[in-house]
């Protein structure tokens, strides 16, 4: 918790320990709990696995709606590579072959690389979002998405 204070104030922090709180009324929506005990992991094993998955042209959905639903609603520890082999297998992939991936270093600059090129464009956390000139943070109500796309339609006007 010491980590979401010191990146997001204690202000958000009490906010979204609340009842009803923004983060649960807008997962209820879409039939998602999100879990309270999760906590932050490390997640560069599974954003191997993911360019692992890409370079074989594979599509990666599946997988990430795995991941997303361990990590949010089951609170599961996605830095644990028995936990993601796990979750590759339950969508159908070879858990031996990615096991063989993840014990290598494959990838692993790559994903490094990638993730600081997105520090350097100011992105802090996910969801993030680039559309237009424009950029945000955050799950953002149906209200935000709108006025950015509308002022992007006025723009190409």
């Amino acid at each position: 918790m010491e980590h979401l204070k010191n990146k997001y104030g204690s202000a958000a922090i009490e906010r979204f320990s609340r009842p009803n709180n923004p983060l649960e009324v807008a997962g209820s929506k879409v039939g998602i709990t999100f879990n309270a005990s999760r906590r932050v992991i490390q997640t560069s094993k599974g954003h191997r696995l993911v360019e692992f998955l890409k370079k074989r042209g594979e599509n990666t959905d599946g997988f990430m709606d795995v991941l997303f639903r361990r990590y949010f609603e089951e609170a599961r520890d996605l830095s644990l590579t028995p936990e993601l082999l796990e979750a590759i297998e339950e969508v159908g992939f070879d858990k031996v072959e990615a096991s063989v991936f993840l014990s290598g270093k494959e990838e692993e600059e790559a994903v490094f690389k990638k993730d600081e090129e997105y520090k350097m464009k100011g992105v802090s956390g996910v969801p993030f979002f680039f559309l237009g000139g424009y950029k945000f943070s955050g799950a953002q109500p149906v209200a935000v998405f709108e006025e950015v796309l509308g002022e992007l339609v006025e723009e190409e006007k």
